[in-house]
């Protein structure tokens, strides 16, 4: 698991990349107050759960990488707000529904 202490004292962090490691747990709420990041990429970790809707709230965000963990559920409404967001990378995860219209 990551530590909390990454979500409050590190608030400037604008590019994160913790892919190819065997980081395991839900993804952390946390990830939300870091409100300058604008790269996020957990690839090929071990994450399991939904993507807390909270991941969304930067306005800057612009690229995600979450493929290749064990998350599921179906994507936040929330995702479908984030104007800023270029690039989505979600596969080979296990999540289910429709993706909404209002992507893109």
């Amino acid at each position: 698991t990551l530590p909390s202490e990454m979500f409050t004292s590190s608030l400037g962090l604008a590019n994160i990349d913790i892919g190819g490691n065997a980081f395991e747990g839900t993804v952390p709420k946390g990830f939300g107050n870091l409100t300058n990041m604008k790269l996020l990429y957990i690839q090929n970790n071990k994450f399991v759960g939904t993507l807390p809707p909270e991941l969304f709230v930067s306005a800057s965000l612009s690229m995600l990488n979450f493929s290749h963990n064990d998350l599921n559920g179906t994507l936040p409404d929330e995702l479908y707000g984030a104007t800023s967001l270029r690039t989505l990378d979600l596969s080979s995860n296990e999540f289910s529904g429709a993706i909404s219209t209002k992507i893109g």
